[in-house]
């Protein structure tokens, strides 16, 4: 049955959809496919809570599901329980202390094992299945390493995937993948999860483990106001209201752009030295940082950075929910 709906599938208009759900934000990108190709975009964000579809977003996507007869809807795992290790077997795991009794995992080119706890994998099924369903969930060490990978070169570089919810890290060598951390920052504390940490309700199946994937295969990670006393102003003085106000939100809008700056800063600080400590990693010398900026850092922020560590920080823009659309694209259309 799924190889005649993908024979099928050239003919129709497909809507791919990637939802991107942060704490206060989600992203929604739409890409209407045809034969493979592209025909239309459309990016929308909406204002939600506590990182739940809002009604909003799921009429919207109602709408596509209704007026396509194929709709493919994907998310990231936002859960602090995930991670990604150097190779994909049983012992590869047990080496970087990861339990293998409740987690899911995929892996890509027999080198990069990415792993979530099931529990966690489930719930943000449900979170989609009651309102608009899911096909695909992805790891964002799978957005990561698709932004990247024709960049890898034969010297070790640290990668970064800074979203506001979430920085991935990972070092590659020669296409090789040699150490992951990551970091969700939508918790009250901060907490940090690195390759050789067991996630804390791990409980996946010693024979998933052995799954491999073929060459650039990036299988589905779906492991699935008062009326009293008012006062009267006229035009000038509601000006300089609104200049004030306009000014002190931009104070505490760059407060909180540096401060984002110092976290980030800290996160990778951290991650260079497990990375540099840990003997179960490969000694490599790291000079050069590459940043996929999903969250808008400033240069003052970059330079802080770079300042601090001491090495070479680059960055490149990207658009994490059109990544993810790509992804998917590439999953339905084979």
């Amino acid at each position: 049955m799924a190889s005649f709906i993908k024979k099928i599938l050239p003919f129709f208009d497909i809507s791919i959809i990637s939802v991107i759900l942060e704490v206060k934000t989600c992203t929604v990108f739409v890409e209407i496919v045809k034969n493979s190709k592209v025909i239309k975009t459309e990016e929308k964000k909406f204002d939600i809570n506590n990182a739940e579809l809002s009604h909003e977003v799921i009429k919207y996507i109602n709408s596509y599901q209704d007026n396509y007869k194929f709709t493919y809807i994907g998310t990231l795992l936002g859960s602090i329980n995930q991670g990604a290790i150097s190779g994909c077997t049983s012992n590869d795991f047990k080496k970087f202390g990861v339990r293998l009794d409740n987690i899911d995992f995929v892996c890509v080119n027999n080198m990069l094992g990415v792993y979530g706890v099931g529990d966690d994998i489930v719930t943000t099924q449900n979170k989609f299945n009651k309102t608009v369903g899911i096909d695909f969930i992805y790891s964002p060490f799978i957005v990561l390493y698709n932004f990247f990978k024709k960049e890898l070169i034969d010297e070790a570089r640290l990668y970064v995937l800074c979203q506001k919810s979430y920085v991935a890290l990972a070092v590659f060598k020669e296409k090789r993948f040699i150490f992951g951390a990551y970091f969700s920052i939508d918790t009250t504390e901060d907490t940090f999860k690195e390759e050789g940490e067991k996630p804390t309700s791990s409980e996946v199946n010693v024979s998933d483990v052995d799954k491999d994937s073929e060459d650039e295969d990036l299988d589905e990670l779906v492991f699935f106001e008062d009326d009293e006393d008012v006062i009267s102003l006229d035009d000038s003085d509601e000006e300089e209201i609104q200049e004030y106000e306009n000014e002190e939100e931009g104070e505490v809008s760059s407060i909180e752009s540096f401060q984002e700056g110092v976290d980030l800063h800290n996160y990778i600080k951290s991650s260079i030295e497990e990375f540099y400590k840990n003997d179960k990693y490969e000694t490599e010398f790291l000079s050069d940082i590459i940043i996929a900026d999903g969250c808008s850092l400033t240069d003052d922020v970059i330079k802080y950075i770079q300042d601090e560590l001491m090495l070479n920080v680059q960055t490149k823009e990207i658009n994490i929910a059109k990544v993810t659309t790509d992804i998917i694209q590439k999953e339905v259309m084979g």
